[in-house]
């Protein structure tokens, strides 16, 4: 995954709580949080819930990809 060290660390550094660079070759995210020494690397699920008090956005990855490649045609 090939995204600018400078700017992850800038946007962690101005409290960002989380950073995502997706990586359509390999389909995967890496997940950098605020306070992690290093990225999640997801491939299978993506759940994010930045309130508590509201349902998480939960994403199948594989199924994402395949959708963003084409691969799958998106349902009408």
């Amino acid at each position: 995954m090939n995204s600018s060290p400078r700017k992850r660390d800038l946007y962690l550094e101005k409290g960002v709580p989380e950073y995502w660079i997706v990586d359509t070759d390999a389909r995967a995210i890496e997940r950098w949080r605020s306070g992690d020494r290093g990225p999640s690397i997801l491939a299978d699920v993506l759940e994010w819930q930045p309130d508590p008090t509201s349902p998480a956005l939960v994403i199948d990855l594989p199924r994402y990809f395949d959708r963003a490649s084409g691969r799958t045609p998106l349902a009408r």
